[in-house]
């Protein structure tokens, strides 16, 4: 339960310190932005990063109260935690299918004529087709906060996503004692952890 409790309070700190780094614009709090994006390496930098924070906190806390101290299997959840929170919200995941839900509607253009050849055929179910939404979306205006348009697409890209994720969990399931007992396989991103 701590670990979990622990987990859940990091992963908002760990969201956040992503979409700074790896969306937000040159009006950042030092002016940054544009990088570095630590999503897009294999072994996620910011986990690493978290974990050694922990372990190094866990160490002190062990000297001081050593039975406060989080145990390995502890640390790993939140580690995990942390892992599956990045690999979410990282450059390539959400911030490439948000803007997909509203790209459409926003580039139409009588030139280019996607309000007859490409928009009739998105759902409504995955997209945001309001103007006001969409016109939200890309310029910041209060109507972003009109959070109407946007709960249909976002529950069912959120089922996709958590069932993607299961599956992901399953295939996992299924093939962890092949892969470790029998063929031996080495997982470096797991290794340093």
């Amino acid at each position: 339960a701590r670990a979990l409790i622990l987990g859940l309070a990091l992963v908002p700190v760990n969201v956040y310190l992503l979409m700074y780094m790896e969306v937000a614009t040159n009006q950042g709090l030092a002016g940054s932005g544009g990088g570095p994006y630590p999503s897009t390496l294999s072994l996620f930098a910011n986990a690493i990063l978290f974990l050694v924070v922990l372990a190094l906190a866990n160490l002190l806390l062990n000297r001081a109260a050593p039975r406060l101290a989080l145990h390995r299997a502890e640390l790993l959840v939140i580690y995990v935690m942390i892992m599956i929170s990045t690999a979410i919200v990282s450059i390539d995941f959400l911030d490439v299918l948000v803007p997909m839900m509203t790209y459409p509607f926003r580039a139409a253009t009588p030139e280019n004529d996607w309000a007859r050849t490409i928009i009739p055929h998105i759902s409504s179910w995955i997209s945001v087709s309001d103007p006001d939404a969409v016109r939200g979306w890309y310029e910041g205006k209060p109507a972003l906060y009109d959070l109407r348009p946007w709960i249909r697409p976002v529950a069912v890209w959120s089922a996709v996503i958590l069932t993607m994720l299961f599956v992901m969990f399953c295939i996992n399931t299924i093939v962890r004692q092949r892969w470790l007992e029998h063929d031996k396989l080495q997982f470096p991103m797991v290794e340093l952890p």
